[in-house]
């Protein structure tokens, strides 16, 4: 006999449902889509490594003129491990930055960093050829998330009061040093990574005012998601990306009906030819085919 308490009660809440209803909750647009473009790219790696079609290589974004490559790297994650850090450290810098200057300015600084960082990558990778006659940094990549993270926490902790101090595991760093010990503690571990000190770089000539050029005004930003009516984007989105699908599977599938309705008209042709051809057969010929 079922319990009654078991019958009567709620039922229990899937927890990874719960789980990703508050990470949608908690974790603001932009973030969130990045996080998300990692996962699919570590996703898409068990069938084929993103970053030969996505990392910023110089042998392919200038000599093959692949220019998007420049704004791609910074979504390529091919382990685990960098999936696991990048959610680490982007939960962390990326939801604070984004919810404290808007969606809007933070697209703006994201992109900006990583063009700026992606064009002086392949500046210097280009002139440590010419100076070394060296092939291997024509084929260097900068990918991933952290060389952009690095220069946008670069760039937060350039702006810093400068008494502030930040704890990294057991040490209390000052805040505007913080970056340098990052990279120093990614390249003990990881090796030193051109793509890594050259966000870093980028991130303190953006903060200390170097790079103003590239700044955007406030002004050309100010209209917000609810403005321009972009908070309806993610259900649009999901709304075209469920059409798109529904469409290419119902072109697919009317392809395959036309293809099996043409082979079997061709199946019934053929059947009636040879059945009007055994008709007009000669008696001997149709009993040693066995028509007879």
């Amino acid at each position: 006999m079922p319990n009654e308490n078991n019958s009567n009660g709620p039922p229990q809440p899937n927890p990874v449902l719960t789980a990703y209803e508050g990470y949608v909750r908690d974790t603001p647009l932009l973030t969130r889509y990045i996080l998300n473009s990692l996962l699919l790219s570590y996703l898409l790696s068990f069938f084929a490594n993103p970053a030969y079609a996505l990392a910023n290589i110089p042998l392919f974004t200038i000599f093959k003129f692949e220019l998007y490559r420049i704004f791609t790297s910074p979504l390529v994650c091919a382990d685990i491990l960098s999936l696991i850090f990048a959610f680490m450290g982007f939960m962390n810098h990326g939801i604070k930055l984004e919810q404290s200057v808007g969606s809007c300015m933070f697209g703006v600084l994201f992109f900006t960093l990583t063009v700026a960082s992606n064009v002086l990558f392949l500046l210097v990778s280009v002139l440590l050829w010419g100076l070394t006659n060296s092939e291997s940094y024509l084929v260097g990549a900068s990918m991933g998330i952290w060389s952009v993270l690095l220069a946008i926490i670069a760039v937060e902790c350039s702006q810093a009061p400068p008494d502030t101090k930040r704890k990294l595991f057991f040490l209390t760093v000052p805040t505007l040093y913080y970056p340098l010990v990052l990279l120093a503690l990614f390249s003990m571990f990881a090796g030193v990574k051109l793509a890594y000190c050259l966000g870093v770089a980028v991130g303190y000539a953006y903060g200390y005012g170097k790079l103003d050029r590239l700044k955007v005004k406030v002004e050309r930003v100010s209209l917000q998601w609810s403005d321009l009516q972009i908070c309806y984007c993610p259900c649009l989105f999901d709304s075209v990306l469920i059409k798109i699908i529904c469409y290419s599977s119902l072109q697919s599938y009317r392809q395959f009906n036309l293809q099996s309705t043409n082979e079997q008209s061709t199946h019934d042709v053929q059947s009636s030819s040879g059945e009007e051809m055994g008709g007009r057969m000669p008696t001997r010929l149709r009993r040693k085919n066995g028509l007879d």
